[in-house]
């Protein structure tokens, strides 16, 4: 090889290296401002559907949060929500299977488990609402009504342990 073929040979790796580089930098940057405009949008339309949802106008939160699934499918409050949302609407069936998607993603769930244990309750399976109650409170959630719902299932099964 002559010294002209092994400079060739090194501007030659060069130049791609550069490339290369500057063809990924390129890529990241697009991948970093599209992510940021996406969680963006998913935080907008999240917002509006809370408050959608405070106003009493279910219907009109469902679509945003229907958005916010579509833009992150791994944002666990929005199944929980749109499973409260289906619950207030009358699609139980939508709602349990929302509820129990969000406890796939998080399993600690309180709110989820105490959430399902209202559907349950509705569908009168009481035993399945009662160790729902039982694990929203195994799982901090505090609310007096988990309380009491359970405290009423467990009378109407006469355990008073």
């Amino acid at each position: 090889m002559t010294m002209k073929n092994v400079i060739l040979f090194i501007l030659f790796i060069l130049v791609n290296l550069l490339m290369v580089n500057g063809f990924s930098q390129n890529i990241t940057s697009k991948t970093v401002s599209g992510k940021d405009e996406s969680e963006m949008k998913s935080k907008k339309a999240y917002n509006n559907a809370v408050q959608n949802i405070k106003a009493g106008k279910y219907t009109q939160a469902l679509p945003f949060i229907n958005e916010v699934i579509q833009l992150d499918p791994s944002f666990t409050n929005a199944y929980l929500e749109r499973g409260k949302i289906e619950f207030q609407l009358k699609q139980t069936a939508a709602a349990l299977s929302d509820i129990i998607h969000c406890l796939l993603l998080n399993e600690k769930s309180g709110e989820a488990f105490y959430e399902k244990a209202l559907i349950e309750l509705q569908e009168n399976q009481f035993e399945q609402s009662f160790q729902d109650f039982t694990q929203a409170i195994n799982n901090d959630f505090k609310e007096a009504s988990a309380y009491y719902y359970r405290g009423i299932l467990r009378m109407e099964k006469e355990d008073f342990a």
